[in-house]
């Protein structure tokens, strides 16, 4: 099977087990056997800092309710399930306190993947692409389905011809702060790779340390 067709038939097949189809969800062992060769599975695509950032104007302009979490996946290293469990209770807002970043999001070790604490400075910019603060969940109904079919119109709109799937947004991620000069330890904090390990305390100060290096990307990208 062709690789690229590959890749696509199996976001698809992921999609019907996360997402459902109907009130009918497939088996996750039905999209694990589309096997991509080793060369497939290891091409990441990614968006460049001036695609991501055509990217979310683009949405904006469509006005995609989904943008908010698009944001912070590329400017947060937020993971598609992170931002699909993130609630305001989890949002701490204070441009003063938690300068040069407008907000600080604390993420409870059962919504990690690394299963510890984690805390993620948010700027400004992506703010301000957040939805009306409310109560529960930030992003209620944020599925794999919606975000890869707004991504698909956004990058469309945006003249951007990548195939692009939400887990690209974190390799994004990873090449906007590497290009910006941003340490490796701290990318991989920002990303939260199991290869840090550190206690509470340092994860506090981390997410501090790291608010100016956040903030000064998601600045000079939106200006």
């Amino acid at each position: 099977m062709d690789g690229a067709l590959a890749v696509k038939l199996k976001s698809l097949l992921r999609s019907a087990h996360e997402d459902g189809w109907g009130g009918w969800r497939m088996d996750q062992r039905l999209y694990r056997k589309v096997r991509l060769d080793r060369a497939t599975s290891k091409e990441k695509d990614w968006l460049t800092g001036q695609e991501a950032r055509d990217m979310l104007v683009s949405a904006h302009t469509l006005e995609l309710w989904t943008t908010g979490a698009m944001a912070l996946m590329i400017y947060c290293g937020l993971r598609h399930e992170e931002a699909k469990q993130l609630s305001w209770a989890r949002i701490d807002v204070d441009p003063v306190k938690h300068a040069p970043c407008a907000a600080m999001i604390s993420l409870p070790p059962h919504s990690t993947k690394e299963r510890r604490l984690k805390y993620v400075p948010v700027p400004k910019e992506v703010m301000a692409l957040m939805p009306d603060e409310g109560i529960g969940r930030v992003f209620p109904g944020l599925t794999n389905y919606y975000v890869t079919k707004h991504l698909k119109l956004a990058c469309e709109h945006a003249g951007i011809g990548k195939h692009i799937t939400p887990h690209c947004l974190r390799h994004t991620a990873a090449h906007i702060f590497d290009d910006a000069g941003v340490s490796m330890p701290k990318i991989q904090k920002l990303l939260g790779h199991a290869s840090i390990t550190t206690t509470q305390r340092y994860l506090q100060r981390s997410g501090k340390d790291m608010a100016e290096e956040v903030a000064g990307v998601a600045s000079s990208l939106f200006t």
